[in-house]
């Protein structure tokens, strides 16, 4: 069981606060019977049985409010980060996601682009980063493009690791990789699944928009990237999800397309297709507090503003919690 608490403090006051909304009824009646069970069990069994997690349980307290859970102690031996990671299941990059605070890292969206169709007359990623980057004003803009050179796969590493809200690339995509051109050159750039392990970002995880075809493919297969469709059906993680998976660094979360995508970017940027549904994705930023509020904002705005486009709505997923708090504590 996965639960994702709103915050988690240690304070004299509530050493955690689960929010009621992001729980089943199944998944509060747990949290209430298992505290409730090891505190007993402790007491009965002359405190062997969670030891690894705390030395006392006298000072234990669980209250229940309409809304939300909390649990209090005065232990200042207790590990709560243990107790929720491995008693409860809790992801502990989504609780330290959450906890950290503003640093200089946070503050900044990576914006990865180049000329998506060379020879159209448009730098079409290039043109939709800059209209992301118009978006937030608020954020420092690294621009590693193919025009200037800085598109690399050394380049995206470097920048990542220093951390990053958000990154957002626009161009090709396929279920290992994604890679754009120079301005009018054929020569693609790419950056493949195996340049993640150069990346060791630690919690200084970003949100992930991938611009392109393919990268959250469903139903992946070792048969597919060695092109022998129908056979050697040995599931493997799509590109998308091993940014999310990487031990050590990735992303927070990752959105991006389960199929073949399109996009029409023009001289003033994105007009329909996958571009056009980033943009509105980060507009739905100053708007929302939830990832998954701003996924929703994007296909709302998509739908109302364009035409039922249902392939690149259905088609873009997120992989990842729609509950994550993007702003890192929202009130």
């Amino acid at each position: 069981m996965k639960i994702k608490p709103e915050f988690i403090t240690n304070s004299s006051s509530a050493n955690f606060v689960i929010k009621k909304k992001h729980l089943t009824t199944e998944e509060i009646v747990f949290i209430k019977n298992h505290l409730e069970i090891a505190i007993l069990m402790d007491e009965q069994n002359g405190n062997k049985n969670l030891t690894k997690y705390a030395s006392s349980w006298d000072a234990w307290h669980i209250e229940e409010t309409d809304y939300e859970i909390k649990g209090y102690t005065s232990m200042t031996n207790f590990s709560m980060l243990k107790f929720l990671t491995e008693a409860l299941n809790i992801p502990k990059e989504i609780i330290k996601y959450e906890k950290q605070s503003h640093d200089d890292w946070w503050d900044k969206i990576i914006l990865l682009g180049g000329d998506t169709f060379p020879g159209w007359g448009v730098i079409e990623g290039e043109v939709t980063n800059q209209c992301i980057a118009n978006l937030l004003p608020d954020l420092s803009h690294v621009k590693l493009w193919t025009s200037q050179g800085t598109y690399n796969p050394k380049n995206i590493n470097k920048e990542v690791n220093k951390g990053a809200r958000f990154v957002e690339y626009s161009g090709h995509g396929f279920e290992f990789g994604m890679g754009t051109y120079p301005p009018n050159d054929q020569n693609r750039i790419t950056y493949r699944t195996c340049y993640l392990l150069g990346l060791h970002n630690f919690y200084k995880l970003p949100v992930v928009f991938f611009d392109a075809c393919l990268t959250a493919k469903l139903n992946y297969e070792l048969g597919d990237q060695l092109g022998l469709y129908g056979f050697l059906n040995i599931p493997m993680p799509v590109y998308g999800w091993y940014w999310v998976k990487k031990i050590g660094g990735g992303a927070i979360a990752t959105i991006g397309a389960t199929e073949v995508a399109y996009s029409f970017v023009g001289a003033n940027g994105p007009e329909a297709g996958a571009g056009y549904l980033s943009l509105q994705f980060f507009e739905g930023y100053n708007v929302s507090k939830t990832l998954g509020e701003m996924l929703v904002y994007s296909q709302n705005n998509y739908l109302n503003e364009l035409w039922k486009d249902h392939w690149t709505i259905e088609q873009f997923i997120l992989l990842g919690d729609p509950t994550l708090m993007v702003g890192g504590g929202i009130e």
